[in-house]
């Protein structure tokens, strides 16, 4: 999902053509680098409850929404278990999400429940990720018919793509004709 190549376009065409037969998510886009700076906030973000930072990521990612000209019906996230949750204290990307929704005041749904507790994958290897993650969740029956409407998935950082496309395939399989686009504060340097 992520080359990791230096890229000055908004749209990886590197990573659109290895994913291209693979992935479910129709465009990726990144904002940022994860390093220096960036990896510093990020990590203090998810790990260190500096909830407060959602109000300036929201930000840069509605700069980059404007930039692209984008036009979504919905914007929703990677959902999290309770347990999670607890463990942490809030769910980051639902705070980004639920932030970024108000800016663009496009309406924040949450189409998925996470139904398996999966390890945090940072350490696996990509195939261990897709095992990990691999039917970890479910479309929520309360969810409204999402065929042809054009989801912003959103995620902090993108490192294989892995949980992206994995929520995108279980969208996908209950509404075919829905367009997904991936819109990540970061992408991972390999």
């Amino acid at each position: 999902m992520s080359c990791g190549a230096a890229c000055d376009e908004d749209f990886c065409e590197a990573c659109a053509e290895e994913t291209k037969l693979k992935s479910p998510i129709d465009r990726t886009y990144a904002c940022t680098v994860y390093d220096g700076v960036m990896e510093t906030m990020i990590h203090g973000f998810k790990y260190s409850s500096k909830t407060y930072l959602a109000n300036e990521f929201s930000d840069i990612l509605k700069d980059k929404y404007k930039s692209l000209k984008l036009e979504m019906d919905y914007i929703t996230t990677i959902p999290s278990t309770k347990k999670r949750i607890q463990k942490r204290g809030y769910n980051h990307t639902e705070l980004l999400a639920s932030q970024l929704s108000k800016k663009l005041h496009l309406p924040y749904i949450k189409p998925l429940i996470k139904i398996k507790e999966t390890k945090p994958l940072a350490s696996l290897n990509p195939l261990e990720r897709f095992l990990e993650i691999n039917g970890a969740f479910q479309i929520d029956e309360k969810t409204l018919n999402l065929d042809y409407k054009s989801i912003l998935l959103i995620d902090d950082i993108l490192t294989t793509g892995t949980t992206a496309v994995e929520v995108a395939r279980a969208l996908k399989e209950t509404y075919p004709e829905c367009k997904i686009y991936l819109l990540v504060l970061a992408t991972a340097k390999k």
